[in-house]
């Protein structure tokens, strides 16, 4: 998913079917969508994903830095 609103662009819902998993293809369709923000005169990105997953990972080779992290909390049964 790639939402551009007044300049903003807002990065989610990027996954790689398992068998094609570790060949840079989530990291080329993030960069890609950074230039597609650019070109279409977005100049600050966002995005969400898990702390510490390979998302987070891909998105920090990009240039993404952490703002903040949050705690989502599950009653156990």
């Amino acid at each position: 998913m790639l939402l551009l609103h007044e300049g903003v662009a807002l990065f989610g819902g990027a996954a790689t079917v398992p068998e094609l998993r570790r060949r840079g293809l989530q990291s080329a369709l993030l960069r890609e969508r950074m230039r597609y923000a650019l070109h279409h005169g977005c100049d600050l990105a966002m995005m969400v994903a898990e702390a510490g997953s390979n998302s987070q990972r891909n998105a920090e080779r990009t240039g993404f830095r952490v703002a903040y992290t949050r705690t989502k909390w599950k009653l156990g049964s």
